[in-house]
């Protein structure tokens, strides 16, 4: 309890601060001195990896039945305190009260238990908050941070990862499920091969629809400098993986290194759109290795209930602004990051490319952040390595814009 005490205090301090490269600089410092001492694989309490793996109809099945069977607290297992988690489970939630006992209880599933599990309350309104609260006098290995206003999913997951002491960290949406014991697949790879990175198939569930993607056609571990470059193009890697952090486990100090390269200006900033990708192209740029296993980990729903539907929300100008300024917000963090190197600057267009936005009718929608739009337009018009097709179509979605200016 005097840890939990200690958490509390540092999370009141952590609020009334914003999250800076220099608070982040302190945490990698003091996670290279935790980690010297390398844990060895005959030190790991789950030595025997199991090899099954499930098949997608088998996960789609066990994702129907966890969300139709009434889990309730007395469902949850006791769990004491975990001193030394090899394996932090970061979930920022947000008035997520249907799902909480239904995720919690997919990780009590999992085999692998020197785990702690982070939930960050982004400001929740309805009883979620509670709910997890009374997990926690089951399952000690939760702590629990809160945001003081609601912040968005960047700003939470990067509050956990400073927070977190497991030697990985593993992202967790607050409505989906770890599946297939994979925590204990993916970290004794990772440990046996010293990966700073390891990633694994998700379903992508609609409704009763089971979609089963991000394979990576490379075979072998991914070293740099092919890890952030040869990737990114063609069938490369961002294609292929759907741009999330959530189905890998990711160092902790690799994590917040990409962090850094984000830098301050940015971190500040609430997003809430396509910022998996921001976090993923700067992480891959500071990663050493990097490993694609085969099995299937994750179940990510694409539930009418999110608020931030495409379906439902492609005519609301405010969720047309909120996807303009996100997107934009990240593509010029992503220039800035690459400077004058042609290479990254290359990079950073691909994700301009891949990025669905620029295509969307929503963009008829907009009707502020022009500036921040002109900004953006000015840096990619002057880019040498801005072909002609790309500045055409980025031409296109300006006139488009420039419709609704008052």
């Amino acid at each position: 309890m005097n840890y939990l005490r200690e958490i509390e205090r540092k999370n009141e301090i952590f609020e009334q601060n914003n999250l800076t490269t220099t608070i982040i600089q302190n945490r990698i410092n003091k996670l290279l001195v935790k980690n010297k001492k390398n844990i060895s694989f005959n030190e790991l309490n789950n030595k025997n990896i199991s090899e099954k793996r499930y098949s997608t109809k088998e996960l789609g099945e066990y994702a129907d039945y966890l969300n139709t069977f009434p889990i309730k607290e007395n469902n949850i297992s006791n769990y004491s305190f975990c001193e030394n988690p090899k394996i932090s489970i970061i979930i920022p939630t947000h008035n997520y009260k249907k799902f909480i006992y239904i995720l919690h209880k997919s990780i009590q599933e999992q085999s692998f238990t020197d785990i702690e599990i982070i939930y960050i309350d982004d400001f929740s309104t309805d009883n979620s908050t509670q709910l997890i609260e009374n997990l926690q006098k089951k399952d000690k290995r939760i702590i629990i941070l809160k945001n003081k206003e609601n912040k968005g999913p960047f700003y939470s997951r990067n509050k956990g990862a400073i927070f977190a002491r497991g030697e990985y960290i593993q992202f967790l949406d607050g409505d989906d499920l770890l599946v297939g014991d994979i925590l204990q697949k993916a970290y004794i790879t990772a440990k046996t091969k010293n990966i700073d990175v390891v990633q694994y198939f998700f379903i992508q569930k609609h409704g009763k629809d089971n979609f089963k993607i991000s394979e990576i056609t490379k075979k072998g571990i991914i070293y740099q400098p092919e890890l952030g470059d040869q990737m990114f193009y063609g069938k490369g890697y961002l294609e292929q993986t759907n741009y999330y952090v959530l189905n890998k486990i990711i160092k902790t100090e690799i994590f917040l290194k990409a962090l850094l390269l984000i830098g301050d200006d940015v971190l500040k900033i609430k997003l809430f759109y396509n910022e998996d990708l921001l976090q993923l192209f700067c992480l891959l740029r500071v990663s050493n290795s990097f490993l694609f296993i085969e099995h299937t980990g994750y179940i990510h729903f694409n539930r009418e209930e999110n608020k931030l539907s495409l379906v439902k929300n492609s005519h609301n100008p405010g969720f047309a602004n909120l996807i303009f300024h996100d997107n934009f917000v990240e593509l010029r963090a992503l220039y800035k990051i690459t400077k004058n190197n042609k290479h990254d600057k290359a990079l950073c267009l691909e994700f301009l490319k891949m990025n669905n936005m620029i295509y969307w009718p929503i963009t008829s929608k907009i009707t502020k952040g022009y500036e921040l739009f002109d900004e953006v337009f000015d840096l990619l018009m002057n880019s040498e390595y801005f072909n002609d097709n790309q500045k055409h179509k980025f031409k296109e979605l300006r006139k488009k814009m420039m419709k609704n200016r008052k």
